[in-house]
């Protein structure tokens, strides 16, 4: 319980625990899986393991001179004919959640002097490469990535790549005449970026991770490596055999129909995850509009999420106002989709947000913002568990606001907070629930830790 009556006091318990703070990602590649975190590894560990890579090498690796920093209980697959790039990693024995599988240092840095929201920002990573002595070499690996041939490409993807970049690479190979380049080796390194392209550069392991939707594992990156080093961990308990996966959208919470646009026009591949064939919601849909219709509604209620998440985060812009908007999406969505629809994860993750800027700005307490921002946390909560399991690092942070709201309730006044839940007695009660969501949210925090 907060020792203190202070609000902003109560809410700094708010700050200590932001395990799944997800950072901008290049729009090339991968998503929810990038979290910022304290280094669930230490920098003297990564160092130690740093002088014995050769214990962690990966049997039928492309790169025997590069292998990981580490690696546990995975095998590389290279005789998967139905998944794109014909690789994939699986488990070799039984995994928990939190067990860390893979870890490695960045192979391609973005460069620093690049815009990542530029349409050739991906040119100038070439740039970058091309001004080393060793391009040879690092294109050399970036080729063992997909796309091994511009030939393994849909032919649209091909045609866009050759149109947005032809000029730009004729510059290139003149301006690098000594080096000898040829135009189309130089698009194949472009693509292998863009296939391939995690938030900081480009890491030769994690990019041979298959994606799904809703995915097993999760890549972290440790606060203190700069960017340098990515983690994988796994999410969900996996068997021996099974495939091993992350999301490569940020965010991972789109419309199905988003999704699979994306996945087409950027990585060339139609996802046949387990979500994407059954679809984004098991119980009935509210609205009597076709499934495609609902869709497309859908995509554009989704858009209207993300420019209020940037909204979120301008401090000029009042969070009542942010609030208010994320409020008004909210309820459009729920008139078209069912209460247990994926992409709520990402509206309800955006309203309870709202609320806990609105009670950190305030000098005194509000007991109706509290309980809604309980609500809302719990609502979230009860997704979460249904898409992503009772032990993926999301929950943490959900069970820790779900603790500090009805913490900041019990100790100024439980009235609003039962008037909002019903079917919760008294302040007892209260007191039993908030003390198992924090039990579990100290669970699921030492899986990760």
């Amino acid at each position: 319980m907060p020792q203190s009556s202070a609000v902003q006091e109560a809410f700094d318990l708010f700050d200590g625990d932001d395990s799944d703070s997800e950072s901008d990602h290049l729009t090339t590649k991968s998503g929810s899986c990038i979290l910022y975190i304290d280094p669930t590894v230490s920098m003297d560990t990564i160092k130690a393991l740093d002088t014995d890579k050769k214990s962690f090498e990966i049997d039928h690796s492309p790169w025997p001179h590069i292998p990981p920093l580490y690696s546990n209980s995975i095998r590389l697959r290279i005789d998967c004919t139905d998944i794109g790039g014909h690789r994939g990693y699986i488990a070799t024995e039984d995994l928990e959640p939190g067990t860390l599988i893979l870890m490695e240092n960045v192979h391609v840095p973005w460069p620093n002097d690049a815009t990542k929201d530029d349409p050739l920002f991906l040119a100038e990573a070439l740039k970058s490469i091309l001004q080393h002595s060793d391009q040879e070499s690092v294109r050399k690996d970036l080729g063992h990535l997909y796309p091994r041939t511009l030939e393994d490409l849909p032919t649209y993807l091909l045609y866009a790549g050759r149109n947005k970049f032809s000029c730009i690479l004729k510059e290139l190979c003149t301006k690098y005449s000594e080096k000898n380049l040829i135009e189309d080796d130089l698009l194949q390194s472009i693509f292998s970026m863009q296939c391939n392209a995690f938030h900081s550069g480009v890491f030769l392991y994690c990019s041979l991770l298959n994606h799904d939707c809703n995915p097993n594992c999760v890549k972290f990156i440790p606060a203190e490596s700069n960017d340098s080093i990515s983690q994988v961990r796994v999410t969900k308990r996996i068997c021996k055999g099974q495939p091993l996966t992350i999301s490569y959208l940020y965010p991972r919470e789109q419309p199905r129909l988003q999704r699979r646009r994306i996945l087409k026009n950027q990585f060339g591949f139609e996802c046949t995850c387990n979500l994407c064939q059954r679809g984004d919601s098991e119980l009935q849909a509210p609205s009597s509009t076709s499934l495609i219709d609902r869709e497309v509604q859908l995509v554009e209620i989704e858009d209207r999420v993300s420019r209020c998440e940037v909204l979120a985060t301008r401090k000029e812009k009042s969070a009542s106002h942010v609030l208010d908007t994320a409020l008004d999406i909210l309820s459009d969505a729920l008139e078209i989709v069912a209460h247990d629809h994926f992409v709520l994860i990402r509206m309800y993750k955006l309203v309870g947000d709202c609320y806990e800027g609105i009670l950190k700005a305030e000098s005194k307490s509000s007991m109706e913002c509290t309980a809604l921002f309980v609500r809302s946390n719990y609502e979230l909560l009860g997704l979460q568990r249904q898409y992503l399991g009772d032990s993926h690092v999301d929950l943490a942070t959900t069970l820790n606001d779900l603790s500090q709201g009805i913490q900041l309730s019990l100790s100024h006044d439980v009235d609003m907070l039962l008037k909002e839940f019903p079917e919760w007695d008294n302040f007892r009660q209260v007191s039993i629930i908030e003390n198992q969501y924090r039990q579990e949210y100290m669970r699921i925090k030492r899986l990760y830790d």
